[in-house]
């Protein structure tokens, strides 16, 4: 009885961090952490590359492997472990879903941030920028290639207005507030509106 006391209490603690953390409402944030403590996990319960792959496919429609995989990273590097443990993916859903922009925009930073060297260039981002345009036309490798240097020379512009050196954390945070679309301007690292509120929807208020 008191080991599933336990539980229960380091259970709750999590679900008021996580809506401390986003702003979510508790429910939400309940639904979010029991769909996370059920869903397949290995050894240990920690959440591996290959689990957390195949939740971002089905739960928010982000399938390049390579964008995946560096969203895995980012995580476990901002919690600061090893590996993913179940509550770190509450906490990349509730993110995902949360309305404060700052929140996004660090995260966002962090996954373009590929050398931890508090700078984003174009050139470090330029296999994410390729998998944003093959994702659009995967069959036409010309025209992927000219839709790739027009993007290029888009972002470029964009970063050289407010440095010559690339973008920094709070250069970033600038942008973004200025045009909310700049939040993923070098790939995809979040779910779409449609699927952010499919999921809503699907972890709905329970029934009373």
């Amino acid at each position: 009885m008191t080991s599933y006391k336990r539980v229960i209490q380091q259970n709750d603690k999590v679900i008021n961090s996580l809506v401390e953390f986003s702003g979510l409402e508790r429910w939400l944030v309940q639904n979010i952490v029991q769909y996370a403590n059920q869903m397949p996990k290995v050894k240990g319960g920690e959440v591996d590359l290959l689990i957390f792959t195949a939740q971002m496919s089905r739960q928010f429609d982000i399938n390049a492997t390579h964008v995946i995989q560096i969203m895995y990273e980012t995580i476990k590097r901002i919690s600061k472990t090893k590996v993913m443990m179940v509550e770190d993916y509450a906490r990349c859903v509730c993110m995902f879903l949360s309305d404060d922009l700052d929140l996004q925009i660090d995260y966002a930073f962090a996954v373009y941030d590929t050398k931890c060297d508090g700078l984003v260039k174009v050139g470090d981002m330029s296999t994410l920028l390729k998998v944003c345009v093959l994702s659009t036309d995967p069959n036409d490798e010309t025209e992927a290639e000219d839709s790739l240097r027009d993007l290029e020379d888009f972002v470029l512009k964009i970063i050289e207005n407010v440095s010559k050196e690339g973008l920094r954390l709070e250069a970033f945070r600038k942008l973004v507030k200025q045009n909310r679309l700049y939040l993923e301007l070098f790939g995809q690292c979040f779910p779409s509106d449609k699927f952010k509120l499919r999921y809503k929807l699907n972890y709905s208020l329970p029934e009373t």
